[in-house]
């Protein structure tokens, strides 16, 4: 769900790869799955770290057609990275999503998290919820006020 008032979009599935030559490996076949199983009109692509650095800095969201256009990394974010990796907070943060979301079944954590999909898509206006509910649910009281939602296929040209 997409609630930054700065992002475009109402949804996103994010899958993290290691470098741009796999993302765009991968990119052929993500295309033809949600083609196949949600729709051609959903758009797959490629885009480089968070929204929010693309917005500080244009440059590092651009990438050309191959991995040496990349925009070079400042060496000022390297000590950053190092105060992370020193305080042993790289390796806290991937316990915690192999303890949040890498887990076998369906745990609570799963259930709030549906809970909030559902009266997030009843607060935009997506009904297509009313598929696993079969009956309204309360909305959001609380959100950035987003563009009004489009069905896949109804985008405006």
């Amino acid at each position: 769900m997409e609630t930054r008032p700065k992002v475009s979009g109402d949804y996103a599935g994010l899958i993290y790869f290691q470098d741009l030559t796999e993302a765009r490996e991968s990119l052929i076949r993500i295309r033809s799955n949600v083609a196949a199983e949600i729709s051609d009109q959903v758009p797959v692509l490629i885009k480089r770290g968070c929204s929010e650095y693309s917005f500080a800095y244009p440059e590092y969201g651009q990438f050309g057609e191959n991995n040496t256009s990349l925009m070079q990394y400042p060496d000022e974010w390297r000590k950053f990275e190092n105060l992370v990796e020193k305080n042993g907070l790289a390796a806290h943060l991937k316990r915690l999503a192999d303890y949040t979301y890498n887990h076998n079944g369906f745990v609570l954590g799963d259930a709030w998290a549906m809970l909030f999909w559902l009266r997030y898509a009843a607060t935009i206006g997506d009904t297509s919820y009313l598929n696993i509910t079969g009956q309204p649910v309360r909305k959001l009281e609380k959100m950035h006020p987003r563009p009004p939602f489009q069905p896949a296929g109804d985008e405006q040209q």
